[in-house]
């Protein structure tokens, strides 16, 4: 028999609902010790009676909205997953000329600040040998290495 969606009011055909205790019988009934009449009593079994299967199959139509939901978040995280990756690729920065990427190696040449860390604001030197700029910077990309590696002055500095 058809009835209304709680939530949205949408005509839910085919899918039978299990009628609900009368509010105020049971309500009385579980608030007391008082036995229910052999109407109420009647009423309650016919109540499991039918639930019981019902619940059931309730329980197996969330398993399976449950595995097709999981097949979803898998389906949308690997998405995810790859538009990152789409982006990574289509990054700005990977399209940086040579001659500008020297340009900010050479900024980023300090001198002697490279042996020095910041370790909660204060200046700190670092107690391991520290690895020269150049090759940090050789190490983002084979692009920058290249760059770095065929930079002499990055390696006069």
């Amino acid at each position: 028999m058809p009835h209304n969606c709680s939530r949205c009011g949408a005509t839910c055909a085919g899918v039978p609902s299990v009628r609900p205790a009368p509010d105020p019988e049971i309500e009385v009934l579980l608030c007391t010790n008082l036995p229910p009449s052999e109407t109420q009593e009647a009423f309650f079994r016919e109540t499991r009676r039918t639930g019981k299967p019902r619940l059931a199959e309730l329980e197996t139509r969330i398993a399976d909205a449950q595995a097709k939901l999981d097949v979803l978040l898998q389906e949308r995280d690997s998405l995810i997953w790859n538009l990152q990756r789409c982006t990574d690729v289509l990054n700005p920065v990977r399209r940086l000329p040579s001659d500008v990427l020297c340009e900010i190696f050479a900024h980023s040449m300090t001198g002697p600040e490279n042996s020095y860390s910041y370790v909660g604001g204060t200046k700190m030197r670092s107690a391991i040998i520290s690895v020269p700029c150049q090759w940090k910077l050789g190490k983002v990309s084979m692009n920058w290495r290249h760059t770095a590696l065929t930079y002499p002055r990055m390696w006069s500095m």
